[in-house]
């Protein structure tokens, strides 16, 4: 058994500002940081995690670095898991303009930035988005369900471990809310709908789930925000 906890990202320039001034990568707002902070240190109280991961997304690894920084051990990073990346992969333009697919960052530029984050062996000199075009919501379907099979994979792996080890593994995951949702409800309901709505997904939130080795998948908490004042919520 695993239990994953799904962490969207902090407030992004493009959650703040208009539409037709959206960014393909935006960093985080300052409230962003501020709302960054506040999630590192509830981490931070609420682990240790056996496994981080973490969107190639700038706005996502801004999220995660203040929990890296704080969090022991500090030597353990995170992994950068491309299968985490936002509905519609990194793109510029916006519903009422053409949208076309851009690279993302690069290898050499994740390293520089973010030092502590691990890019996947296949990255190649380009930017991680290897999407030619925006991607629809179809076509985020079949990613969702590589990552809930992953996931499945190290529930099974976790329970053999737990025949002499009882504690239950924690797994951590900084991701984005319309991908989140997709996922949850791929986990929970095994279909494509959305059983709760994107938009619900505050920045920052915690959804946790709890996934066993016979792939029962049990909600814990949705869209927590317990560590943000009220001033600080936003979506």
């Amino acid at each position: 058994m695993i239990e994953i906890w799904l962490v969207r990202h902090a407030q992004s320039q493009n959650n703040a500002g208009p539409e037709s001034e959206r960014q393909p990568d935006p960093a985080l707002t300052s409230l962003g940081q501020w709302q960054a902070d506040a999630v590192a240190r509830h981490l931070h109280e609420s682990g240790p995690f056996d496994r981080r991961y973490v969107s190639a997304f700038k706005r996502a690894l801004e999220t995660a670095a203040p929990f890296h920084h704080t969090a022991l051990p500090i030597a353990q990073g995170f992994q950068i898991w491309n299968d985490v990346y936002e509905v519609g992969g990194c793109f510029a333009g916006y519903s009422a303009c053409p949208r076309r697919a851009e690279p993302g960052m690069t290898v050499a530029e994740v390293r520089q930035q973010f030092p502590w984050a691990t890019p996947p062996a296949d990255w190649t000199d380009g930017g991680w988005n290897q999407l030619t075009e925006f991607e629809t919501m179809e076509a985020a379907i079949p990613r969702a369900d590589r990552v809930k099979q992953s996931l499945q994979q190290l529930a099974l792996a976790a329970e053999q471990r737990q025949a002499v080890d009882k504690t239950i593994e924690k797994v951590l995951i900084v991701s984005h809310g319309e991908f989140i949702a997709l996922l949850l409800a791929r986990l929970l309901t095994g279909q494509p709908d959305y059983f709760v709505r994107p938009r619900s997904i505050y920045n920052t939130s915690i959804s946790k789930v709890r996934l066993s080795a016979d792939q029962t998948c049990r909600l814990l908490e949705l869209n927590q925000i317990a560590h943000l004042s009220p001033g600080a919520i936003s979506s």
